[in-house]
């Protein structure tokens, strides 16, 4: 989906504001899943002491 977002900016398709506000989104996204993850990892290793 990246690389889709990249390729409509450089064919000129998609505005570049718009296609950076988009990509922001995914890496808030990305990093919110991280936490979770990281969360969960944790309370597993925690649980398993």
């Amino acid at each position: 989906m990246n690389a889709e977002l990249v390729k409509l900016v450089l064919e000129n398709d998609m505005p570049r504001e718009k296609a950076i506000e988009a990509l922001n989104k995914i890496i808030v996204a990305c990093q919110d899943c991280s936490e979770k993850l990281q969360s969960i990892s944790d309370s597993q290793k925690n649980s398993d002491v």
